[in-house]
């Protein structure tokens, strides 16, 4: 069966709804959604190919000079460490390392429960959100297992080779392992948090677009890696 009756609350027949129909609200809808989640805060109506450059632009560029506000935290986070970075640079050698990592674990968790939520899979009740930081934590903790003996080998190959000093590029390593750590939970969790608690707000889960989460974790991240560093490395 193709097409569909529309009735009103008293069984008045109002039209006919086609399969073709259905499908073409399912593709906008879905379309939409991709396209918040990619960083535009006001979806662009027709075709890619139809719209003028001035008017990708104009829909892209709001979220990048958000971004490059939300930027600023991590800028004035890494300038109030700078005495450590001065002491240690080999340090500044692993953030971009560990601020992808976080960011691409964040995306990856908000991506999935923000499918979850949109199937009806994760509903916005207290067994299903513990349910939600129990997996994502038990996920993390399987994906560690990989990753950090990774960062370790990593973190502990680049300080040794560059500065010959067993006992420091211990230390390094030390201090990018546990930042990793402790980066890949908070980003995990943050990720999968944020549609949510956005939906709980009554706001479009889908506006916890990828840029968005990726920026929150590097805010996390350098923060999280400069205390460590701080506190490992005796500065």
């Amino acid at each position: 069966m193709s097409r569909y009756p529309v009735v009103d609350p008293d069984g008045v027949f109002l039209g006919i709804v086609s399969l073709d129909d259905l499908l073409d609200v399912v593709v906008s809808e879905h379309t939409e959604d991709l396209l918040k989640y990619g960083g535009f805060l006001d979806v662009i109506r027709g075709s890619y190919i139809t719209t003028s450059p001035l008017k990708l632009a104009v829909r892209r560029i709001p979220m990048i000079v958000y971004l490059y506000l939300i930027d600023l935290i991590t800028g004035g986070i890494v300038a109030s460490f700078e005495g450590v970075i001065q002491k240690v640079a080999i340090l500044a050698a692993f953030m971009p390392i560990l601020a992808d990592n976080s960011g691409n674990i964040g995306s990856q968790a908000s991506a999935l429960i923000l499918r979850s939520l949109v199937m009806g899979e994760v509903r916005l009740s207290r067994s299903d959100i513990a349910k939600v930081i129990l997996k994502e934590f038990s996920t993390t903790t399987i994906m560690l297992l990989l990753l950090a003996p990774l960062a370790f080998c990593i973190g502990l190959a680049l300080p040794f080779a560059t500065l010959k000093d067993t006992y420091l590029a211990l230390r390094v390593a030390t201090t990018v392992t546990l930042a990793l750590i402790t980066s890949c939970y908070v980003a995990d969790i943050v990720g999968a948090l944020l549609p949510i608690v956005l939906a709980k707000l009554r706001v479009d889960p889908a506006a916890a677009s990828a840029p968005l989460v990726t920026s929150i974790g590097d805010i996390l991240t350098v923060l999280t890696y400069f205390t460590v560093a701080t506190v490992m490395l005796g500065l």
